[in-house]
């Protein structure tokens, strides 16, 4: 789900500007889900264009501010998400958390890292979704310290019904900045991206994903 237009156009931009979208049908990548596919977003390469890091910061703080003022803490999840959930909580003055994959294996054997109290209200921070996977077991995990998931906000999302359905069943609010549908018309727009290309990934989508 998207938090508006104008915004999902705005970040589609800065992604293709800063050639965070890749495309390699003949070499296709396959990403921690397992999902082998022709079209990668490292939205982590924002981070080093100081001007999209900040205007990315300042819209995510926006949406907290408007839509979940109640936010007791903000949650990065590892690693995509923590240096976002790092601007956000020091621009909000609000404390930082960040859950891990799985819990450790040594020390405390912590899944979540930092300091949470009872039905504090968490805001979890991701890169970006793709099936929702590593942001679900997040803000399971978060729930599991007795604390309420207000919503999971991401910079990207491809938009998959996979995601959809596993945020739903799970009961789980989301946002994102932007998605691959958008991207992709900007991309033909401005010619950083063919027709052809928005058609294969088109159909590799259609066919993986229904």
């Amino acid at each position: 789900m998207l938090y508006n237009k104008k915004t999902a156009e705005k970040i589609s931009k800065f992604l293709l500007q800063s050639k965070a979208i890749i495309l390699n049908p003949k070499n296709p990548f396959t990403w921690s889900s397992g999902i082998t596919s022709p079209i990668y977003c490292d939205n982590r390469i924002l981070l080093s264009f100081t001007d999209y890091r900040i205007e990315i910061k300042n819209i995510f703080c926006e949406i907290i501010a408007n839509k979940y003022p109640e936010t007791n803490i903000i949650c990065g999840v590892a690693t995509g998400g923590i240096p976002q959930a790092s601007l956000i909580a020091d621009k909000m003055n609000l404390p930082l958390i960040y859950v891990r994959p799985a819990s450790k294996k040594h020390g405390r054997k912590n899944s979540v890292e930092g300091k949470t109290e009872n039905n504090q209200n968490v805001i979890v921070i991701e890169d970006l979704i793709s099936t929702g996977g590593s942001s679900i077991k997040g803000a399971l995990q978060i729930r599991d310290n007795n604390c309420n998931v207000l919503s999971i906000l991401s910079v990207f999302d491809y938009g998959f019904n996979i995601s959809k359905n596993n945020m739903q069943e799970n009961k789980l609010n989301y946002l994102s900045l932007t998605d691959l549908e958008t991207t992709m018309k900007i991309g033909v727009n401005e010619n950083y991206i063919t027709k052809e290309e928005v058609t294969m990934i088109e159909k590799w989508k259609s066919i993986n994903f229904g």
